[in-house]
């Protein structure tokens, strides 16, 4: 559902023509191929057949941060379950999505799926490592929504605020920045601007410690290097 590209090189010890070619998408290069699946409600994949047939529409939101590799319907016709998707040249760290929509061609025996669609969100971000690291291929920032969404017990509510956090590790050389080990997520609280200071029994506003203001948290998280 999310994928990675960290660099617009091309690999040359890849075929990215031929689909049927041992090193066809095995580098970890530019591009990556993405497939859309259509499936059953007891998730078995499904395939066209006479009566109940259709073909793909894809699109990327924002063509200037990746782009489709159709050349003369190569490696893949622009309607096929399969697309190979390509960084933009220039693009240092930019979100775009990739979207597959059914385009029902054959509803003699069903329309259910018609215009159904998926999205998957590519990254590009030129960097050799990555905070968080990827994932058996899939790729996606720390996001607050998913692994920020339980809160330590007693803290207060854990409301989602949206947000996502990554960094690069590396600076091209040898020497790397700290990775996050584990992350701790403190919900709604209210705390005194001043550190020593204490908001106990008292309101938003109020003083507290040496100078400080009480104020209402709606959410700290703490992330420790390994």
């Amino acid at each position: 559902d999310s994928y990675l590209i960290h660099t617009t090189a091309n690999d040359l010890n890849e075929n990215d023509l031929d689909p049927a070619a041992k090193t066809f998408d095995t580098a970890d290069d530019r591009d990556k191929v993405f497939t859309a699946n259509a499936y059953s409600g007891d998730d078995q994949i499904l395939h066209p057949v006479s009566g109940y047939a259709w073909t793909w529409n894809w699109s990327i939101a924002d063509k200037t941060i990746v782009k489709f590799v159709n050349n003369n319907n190569k490696p893949f016709a622009t309607d096929s379950s399969a697309q190979l998707i390509q960084a933009q040249d220039g693009v240092v760290d930019a979100r775009t999505t990739a979207k597959a929509r059914i385009n029902l061609t054959d509803s003699k025996i069903s329309s259910v799926g018609a215009g159904y669609a998926s999205s998957s969100a590519i990254y590009v971000f030129m960097c050799s490592s990555t905070w968080p690291s990827p994932v058996n291929g899939t790729w996606h920032p720390w996001r607050d929504q998913v692994d920020g969404a339980k809160c330590l017990a007693g803290s207060g509510d854990c409301n989602p605020m949206n947000y996502e956090l990554y960094y690069c590790l590396d600076n091209g050389g040898a020497n790397t920045l700290p990775s996050v080990g584990q992350t701790a997520t403190r919900g709604t609280n209210l705390g005194c601007t001043d550190a020593a200071g204490s908001c106990a029994g008292k309101a938003v506003g109020d003083a507290c410690g040496t100078g400080g203001a009480c104020q209402d948290l709606l959410k700290e998280t703490f992330f420790f290097s390994q």
